[in-house]
């Protein structure tokens, strides 16, 4: 079932949860024979409180009140802009229809639905990273395993070009705790992507077995989120973050690869998929980022943080999740970088 959170407060906010029981949500206010009776809804709505995190919901609306984005943590995912009652009504019709039907499907579904279509790149949004920062604390509710997030890949990079994708990397202590925090993910919706997935190891560490992964991906027809989950300490948990920072570090780095980025995909723009666009961008990764990467976190003895500390921890309200635990003391033997 879909959790819904709709933000309270708001005279239009009781509107709103009226016309999704009228669609045939469960309302949190029902008795409990009433929600027996309807148990088979797929979506449950509740009211949303502004001193709770999004991440009790697996969605949050709101009603066009700015000042419910205090920070992106308690920021809502989807803002519906309507005042007057009757174009109000119609939005969240449309919201029905086009991504919360979609979204409770995906996420009951037992495989995750193809992603189709080329490599768009789309201009750098300040939306990303909240984005990324509420579906990171969502993630670390599903395992007490987890243990912890990251916001990597080219929407984590600030002024980058990138798809419209989140990339969050979800780090586990030992490779024991892979398979069991994949069923835990995939449980709670994130739907894991079958097979057997590695990174492609770097010529610094040939070791397939440090490039291991479990990879998941959302279930939000509106948000495309991609789920990486490594050992902490391995070579792909490693050379993730430290890419990551490195590319941050130089505005010339982010301007190559940005060039790079709109080569490749102008080169597949009419690809049924973005393959061939992984593929060849992989080259840029070998000849141009690892030579130059490595020298770098060497001769800055670069070492990943305990956990990086979300934009959201500025909000003085906010409890720390129980799960966001300090990351175990990192090896640097675990990299075998060079001396």
């Amino acid at each position: 079932m879909l959790n819904v959170g709709v933000v309270s407060g708001n005279e239009l906010a009781s509107l709103v949860v009226e016309r999704l029981a009228d669609h045939g949500a469960v309302t949190q206010a029902r008795s409990a024979p009433e929600l027996r009776k309807e148990r088979d809804s797929p979506i449950l709505v509740s009211c949303a409180d502004k001193s709770l995190p999004a991440s009790k919901f697996d969605l949050v609306l709101s009603v066009a009140d700015s000042t419910e984005r205090c920070c992106p943590r308690h920021s809502p995912d989807v803002v519906l802009m309507e005042t007057d009652p009757a174009l109000l009504r119609n939005a969240v019709d449309q919201l029905w229809e086009n991504r919360l039907l979609p979204f409770s499907r995906n996420k009951a579904a037992p495989r995750p639905k193809h992603r189709k279509g080329p490599a768009v790149m789309s201009p750098p949004d300040p939306a990303w990273s909240a984005t990324a920062a509420r579906t990171a604390e969502r993630i670390l509710r599903t395992s007490p395993l987890i243990v912890r997030v990251d916001h990597i890949g080219s929407t984590s990079i600030p002024g980058l070009p990138a798809k419209n994708v989140i990339d969050l990397q979800v780090g586990v202590a030992n490779i024991s705790d892979l398979d069991q925090v994949s069923a835990h993910l995939d449980a709670a919706g994130y739907r894991a992507v079958p097979g057997k997935w590695w990174d492609v190891p770097t010529s610094y560490q040939p070791e397939p077995e440090q490039w291991a992964k479990h990879l998941h991906v959302n279930s939000d027809p509106a948000q495309n989120v991609n789920i990486h989950v490594r050992v902490v300490g391995s070579a792909g948990w490693f050379f993730t973050l430290s890419f990551r920072d490195w590319m941050r570090a130089d505005a010339g780095h982010v301007r190559r690869y940005a060039a790079e980025k709109q080569r490749i995909a102008s080169k597949y723009a009419n690809d049924v998929n973005a393959l061939n666009y992984a593929a060849e961008k992989k080259l840029w990764f070998r000849d141009y980022v690892e030579p130059q990467l490595y020298a770098w976190v060497d001769s800055n003895g670069w070492r990943p943080e305990k956990r990086e500390e979300p934009h959201f921890m500025e909000c003085s309200n906010v409890a720390v999740n129980p799960n966001t635990v300090t990351a175990p003391e990192f090896s640097p033997a675990a990299t075998r970088l060079l001396s």
